[in-house]
């Protein structure tokens, strides 16, 4: 397993972790704040339900067996569950392995892998990425879909695209657009339904924006007041040996370009299902 891989994971897992303490909530993925809701904390756990909601009112008819890849915590399995369908779950954290295993109906397989390791010898009805498709190579995502599903059965994709607009996104992830649409025309799937929803997906970053300026940033500057009070030579040493990875994280976060506005200028967000033909 490669360390980038690796870090995803810490990533995942440590979002899980800040999201059910700040939140209340133990989805992984961002919020839907169409119909009017308030872009805000207090908000942040509605709107992630009504995220879910999406992904069950566009489920295709005939549905019976599911896999959920790179399920998370195991929520959005859990709601397929209790809609009747048979679901199993790719994800490759041993950590959120174990959270879906709390979460989902006792014997529902949970595989601890990825979906390039995953051979189940068996074919689905449906495959769903819910915010997970962006971290697989496309080519290697669709080549797993191809041969996990059975014929007729469906792809749904609820996800990020990184769309071809020129300068520099301070917003990292996302599908390449180029990649995606190179390779989609390629492949035996039939487009079904394409739903454009970053402006209901875009104030979560108002939201991130809020939390990093008004929460993170004054806290930051606290501690590193009394690190320099109290530990100034060891202060002065860490902030010069980290000098280029802060100005990084300034750059990114605290340029005031991390938010809204930034995802609508290089970003999209849809809910995509295809047929397998």
């Amino acid at each position: 397993m490669s360390k980038t891989v690796e870090k995803k994971h810490v990533g995942l897992e440590v979002g899980h972790i800040v999201a059910k303490y700040l939140f209340d909530s133990e989805d992984l993925h961002y919020g839907d704040w169409s119909g009017g809701l308030e872009p805000c904390v207090r908000n942040f756990p509605q709107a992630q339900r009504r995220y879910s909601e999406r992904i069950l009112e566009n489920l295709p008819d005939g549905v019976r067996t599911v896999l959920d890849v790179g399920g998370g915590a195991g929520t959005l399995a859990r709601k397929l569950q209790d809609r009747g369908l048979e679901v199993e779950v790719v994800v490759p954290s041993a950590y959120l392995a174990g959270k879906c295993r709390e979460k989902l109906r006792e014997g529902t397989p949970v595989h601890e892998c990825t979906l390039q390791d995953f051979a189940p010898g068996r074919t689905f009805d449906l495959l769903v990425f819910s915010e997970s498709f962006q971290y697989i190579p496309v080519a290697e995502a669709l080549d797993a879909c191809e041969s996990l599903l059975a014929p007729g059965g469906h792809l749904l994709l609820f996800d990020c695209f990184r769309e071809n607009v020129p300068g520099r996104c301070p917003i990292k992830g996302g599908i390449r657009r180029t990649d995606f649409d190179r390779e989609m025309p390629r492949r035996p799937f039939r487009e079904v339904l394409d739903l454009d929803l970053t402006e209901a997906i875009a104030p979560s970053f108002d939201v991130f924006a809020d939390m990093l300026q008004n929460l993170a940033l004054p806290l930051g500057s606290v501690v590193a007041e009394h690190a320099r009070s109290q530990y100034p030579w060891v202060t002065k040493l860490v902030h010069w040996k980290l000098r280029p990875r802060i100005d990084k994280l300034q750059r990114r976060y605290f340029s005031g370009d991390f938010d809204g506005a930034a995802f609508r200028k290089w970003k999209s967000y849809r809910l995509m299902v295809f047929q397998r033909t």
